[in-house]
């Protein structure tokens, strides 16, 4: 994506690149916060994104993966 400000006859130009594969591991409390934190940022920008779940509460996340499925 780039986006084009021209002020003052100055161009600019801003060009937002994806990096690829992001990667995120969550604790046991509190997965679904930081999932979100991991997850927004590199999503935003077109990123691919794996998240670990902890093995103490994996079917949270799992639950959460079906949600962003639906949107």
């Amino acid at each position: 994506m780039v986006n084009e400000l021209k002020e003052g006859g100055v161009d600019a130009y801003d060009i937002n690149l994806c990096i690829g594969v992001c990667a995120g591991i969550c604790a046991w409390n509190g997965s679904h916060v930081l999932a979100a934190w991991k997850m927004a940022p590199a999503m935003a920008v077109g990123n691919t994104f794996v998240l670990k779940s902890s093995e103490k509460s994996p079917l949270a996340l799992a639950a959460y993966g079906d949600l962003i499925n639906e949107v």
